[in-house]
């Protein structure tokens, strides 16, 4: 899939809440997924964050939740100042693997800024 396929799935997974087409385009190229983020509008990116959180408690999709989460960290950080879900994910995050480590420090830095 190029970028433009994956920003008008994940867009038409947001829009019918199909959690499968939304899934299914995020498991990509790590650099595409934040190309992809780049394009997509500030509320549909909110609409991708509130989607993962749901997600996070899926043992099976934890890790790729963390994972995109921390692109959308890296990609849009402004999402995440004064966003009061933001701030509680940070408290709620166990961490539970090697991964969650690098997700749980950038949490925390947009969370003092």
């Amino acid at each position: 899939m190029n970028q433009q396929e994956i920003l008008i799935q994940i867009l038409e997974g947001l829009q019918t809440k199909n959690s499968n087409i939304i899934i299914s385009s995020l498991e990509c190229d790590q650099n595409l997924i934040s190309d992809v983020i780049k394009e997509l509008p500030i509320s549909k990116c909110e609409a991708l964050f509130s989607f993962l959180l749901k997600k996070i408690n899926n043992h099976k999709l934890q890790i790729n939740c963390m994972k995109w989460i921390t692109i959308l960290c890296d990609t849009r950080p402004q999402l995440f100042l004064n966003n009061l879900k933001f701030k509680d994910l940070v408290q709620k995050i166990k961490v539970s693997d090697i991964d969650s480590y690098e997700l749980i420090g950038k949490l925390e830095m947009i969370v003092q800024q």
